[in-house]
């Protein structure tokens, strides 16, 4: 990939846009430690994917059941009920 940088913004002693702090030339920390304003919030979503989570070792289950009765031949699908489901779904 090639840059243009038409503004010669990166020559030495240009300053920064607007907005943008040029990195400190102090000590960097250790790899693999925060500095002080690292932060991470978590969503009440990460409390949904938890209850997700409980739920996996089930839905393993069925799906493993499935995959072993498609590979054997002997799965198949109601139509009629798929069909229903899927005029249900869309408000009919």
């Amino acid at each position: 990939m090639k840059v243009n940088d038409s503004n010669n913004a990166s020559a030495a002693g240009a300053a920064a846009p607007a907005g943008i702090q040029p990195p400190s030339s102090g000590p960097k920390p250790a790899a693999g430690a925060s500095s002080p304003l690292d932060q991470v919030q978590l969503s009440s979503l990460s409390s949904h994917l938890g209850a997700l989570q409980t739920d996996s070792e089930q839905r393993s289950a069925n799906v493993d059941q499935i995959a072993a009765m498609v590979s054997s031949g002997s799965y198949s699908v109601d139509s009629n009920a798929v069909s229903a489901a899927m005029v249900a779904h869309a408000g009919g």
